[in-house]
């Protein structure tokens, strides 16, 4: 199979959502330093990351994406791109593989975790992503692509996310009407994809990382396409010559190299990754005893990761048993204490999980935790403590209105508590981050004749013509 380019891939993320049928671009501009502005970037951002959670297996995992979310704004910051806010993202994929698009957001398949060593490996992905928002690669190539064949460029982005959802069905979908331009949009791709490596490595450097991860990385992908039949997917999306890679060594080269160790969260992410997720090519099993090699925060992650297997089974006894001693003797590491959650209302121990819980809160380390507060709710619902629920994820809800979590179990509280107009408005939320405005606009329209207080009333009103609106604007993009 040929390879797609990388500007050409990220816009197959969007292939497959049905909700984009009609193929048609908004007015784009002439030049690549008008093809867009930073406000229709962000807001084809918003439209597609809707589309993405609606259609694909995102990772939904608090402690998982307050990793992920850290570790690129670390790097973010670094990175010369304006007022931009980046948005990162874990999808369950076991391909290795990651892109970026609109609106500051980057997506990781899982099955990245495998592959990477380090944490600087990992960062050299992350990086090598935010180059290319912030050089506006997608903007840029699709304005080339338009000027070359619009209906080539339109069949793309029309055929959306079923890459990410089936790889080997979304390169066939794309392949035939990519015959004519696919030289070309290849050569402009490499030259984005030198670029992103340019950049990437001076924001690693500026961001304290080993600069030498992305060399490793990139070498890691070379040696796999050389010695298996079928190549990382990654190298399908992100084309990787000789020139490239010896580029890369070059800068390297250049750079005052400083030697990072990988912190304790990356150790304990990779062994949550590799025990819970993905798994289809039976790799994880050896990626993860791995993990018993190096460093003692290698071998706490192993018997997390022990831990979380064994939760999985359900066999929560023997979960406790393998954590409780390293709880112990980390009482404030987040993803114990996110563990052992689990493992309490997994036996049917709430009360314990909700004192752990509430004490952690009055710790400034933990003040407005994501991890801690979404826990502690749903804690709460289980012993039947709806009222305290109800209260703890509006607050969660007002400071962050895109945490899924949050947003499903306040409905599921608000249920509880026979507040019909809160659960439909809370499931209307949901389903307008899941890209179903229509679904969320007829469930507001059900939740305001369900109150009779009219401050409650107006709130609910101006919420659907907010809705309305986005259903107007999104138009644009169908």
């Amino acid at each position: 199979m040929k390879k797609i380019s990388v500007a050409v891939l990220i816009t197959m993320m969007f292939s497959s959502l049905p909700s984009i049928a009609n193929n048609t671009l908004p007015d784009i501009g002439t030049s690549a330093s008008t093809t867009l502005s930073v406000a229709q970037e962000n807001e084809m951002g918003d439209f597609y990351i809707r589309a993405i959670r609606g259609s694909t297996p995102l990772i939904n995992d608090p402690v998982l994406n307050v990793y992920i979310n850290s570790l690129g704004n670390s790097l973010a910051k670094y990175a010369d791109g304006g007022n931009q806010i980046f948005n990162f993202h874990l999808v369950n994929n076991d391909e290795i593989n990651a892109y970026a698009f609109f609106g500051g957001h980057v997506v990781f398949h899982s099955g990245l975790f495998r592959e990477v060593t380090d944490e600087n490996e990992l960062a050299s992905v992350v990086a090598h992503e935010i180059a290319h928002i912030t050089q506006r690669h997608l903007a840029r190539a699709m304005e080339a692509q338009k000027k070359q064949s619009p209906l080539t460029w339109a069949g793309v982005l029309g055929g959306a996310l079923l890459t990410m959802a089936n790889p080997n069905a979304g390169m066939a979908a794309v392949t035939g009407s990519l015959a004519s331009s696919q030289q070309s949009a290849i050569s402009f791709t490499q030259s984005n994809e030198r670029e992103a490596d340019n950049i990437g490595l001076n924001i690693m450097q500026r961001a304290g990382f080993d600069a030498r991860g992305m060399n490793n990385f990139m070498q890691k992908m070379a040696d796999n396409a050389r010695h298996s039949s079928k190549p990382p997917q990654m190298l399908l999306t992100h084309p990787l010559p000789d020139s490239r890679l010896a580029d890369a060594r070059s800068r390297t080269y250049q750079l005052t190299e400083k030697a990072r160790p990988s912190s304790m969260d990356f150790y304990f992410a990779k062994a949550k990754v590799l025990a819970l997720y993905g798994n289809k090519n039976g790799n994880n099993t050896f990626a993860f005893d791995a993990l018993l090699k190096g460093n003692q925060y290698s071998i706490n992650a192993h018997t997390y990761g022990s831990a979380l297997k064994q939760m999985e089974k359900r066999q929560y006894a023997k979960a406790f048993e393998l954590l409780s001693p390293l709880y112990e003797s980390m009482p404030d590491n987040i993803w114990l204490i996110d563990a052992m959650t689990d493992i309490d209302l997994g036996q049917g121990q709430a009360t314990r999980a909700i004192t752990r819980l509430e004490v952690a809160l009055t710790k400034p380390l933990f003040k407005n935790n994501p991890v801690i507060e979404i826990n502690l709710a749903n804690s709460y619902i289980s012993v039947g403590q709806f009222a305290k629920a109800n209260r703890l994820l509006f607050n969660i809800t007002r400071r962050n209105p895109n945490d899924v979590n949050a947003w499903y179990l306040l409905a599921e509280s608000a249920a509880k508590l026979g507040d019909r107009a809160q659960e439909l408005s809370a499931r209307a939320e949901s389903y307008a981050l899941g890209a179903n405005i229509e679904g969320a606009i007829g469930l507001l329209k059900q939740a305001v004749t369900y109150t009779d207080n009219n401050q409650e009333k107006a709130k609910l009103n101006a919420r659907l013509k907010q809705f309305e609106a986005l259903k107007l604007r999104f138009e644009n993009y169908r």
